[in-house]
Parts: C-alpha cells; structure tokens; sequence
C-alpha cells in the first residue's frame, strides 16, 4: 500500500511537470533518474558522447557505483 502510494505519488509529480510552461525536458529526466534508484539497483542511462553521432547505453551497478 505504502509502496503503491509512492509510485503513485512520483507519477502524479511527473505529470504536472510535464504540463507546466516553465519546466524544461532536463527536469523531468533528472526527476525520474533520481527515482529510479530507489526503485532497482541498476537503470540504463543513454550517453552521448560529443564525437559520436550513434548513442550508446552505460549501466551502473548503484550497489557498487561501478559500470557494467
């Protein structure tokens, strides 16, 4: 129930951010990023180096704070 509420919750925080005029796309990533460690251990992150034009995915191991 607690756990359901939370979820709950962070959804609702992410749609009204989604609606409002002032907030940029760079929020709403970071909100979720921040979420989603508390949720799973390891999230999927796109990185984009300056070089390279194909994007490619880096995993991070939280419960080490290393990359697999």
């Amino acid at each position: 129930m607690v756990k359901t509420r939370k979820l709950n919750d962070f959804i609702l925080s992410v749609v009204k951010s989604i609606f409002q005029d002032m907030v940029s796309m760079d929020t709403l990533i970071m909100k979720i990023m921040n979420f989603a460690p508390e949720t799973r251990e390891r999230r999927p992150r796109l990185a984009l180096p300056r070089r390279q034009q194909e994007p490619t995915t880096v995993r991070q191991d939280f419960r080490h704070g290393q990359r697999v």
